[in-house]
């Protein structure tokens, strides 16, 4: 079976999608690869103890899914490039996002970050707005 990525931000809107690629995986038998791209941009000590820090959440996360085989993964980055990227990697027969954040005028003037990282994944991807039911 191939895995799912879910592509979280630690944010609560991304619970939603996590919820709902663990329904999925327990329903299907799959894998879940949980993902969170950290930005790059920023001083290298800050995106280290980011790092540790992501570590920590996502084996968190991972440990209260009861009965789905995970596996954490940390990527420095720019999210549009990287979700597609990691998903080509582990071949994932599903990428799973959770809803945008509206961001107002950076969304207004420039391209939307879920219309970034939607236009760099070669996979089926759901948008998780609300929790599985």
């Amino acid at each position: 079976m191939t895995p799912i990525l879910v592509a979280t931000d630690l944010s609560a809107r991304s619970d939603r999608a996590l919820a709902r690629a663990a329904t999925l995986a327990r329903a299907g038998g799959a894998r879940l690869v949980l993902l969170c791209v950290i930005d790059d941009d920023r001083p290298h000590a800050v995106v280290l103890a980011e790092e540790a820090e992501t570590r920590t959440a996502l084996e968190a996360m991972a440990g209260r899914l009861g009965g789905v085989e995970t596996t954490p993964r940390i990527e420095t980055g720019h999210p549009a490039v990287m979700i597609g990227k990691v998903a080509s990697e582990v071949d994932a027969g599903l990428v799973v996002l959770g809803a945008h954040r509206n961001r107002g005028l950076p969304d207004l003037f420039g391209r939307p970050s879920l219309s970034r990282i939607l236009g760099g994944i070669d996979r089926p991807v759901l948008i998780a707005s609300g929790r599985p039911e």
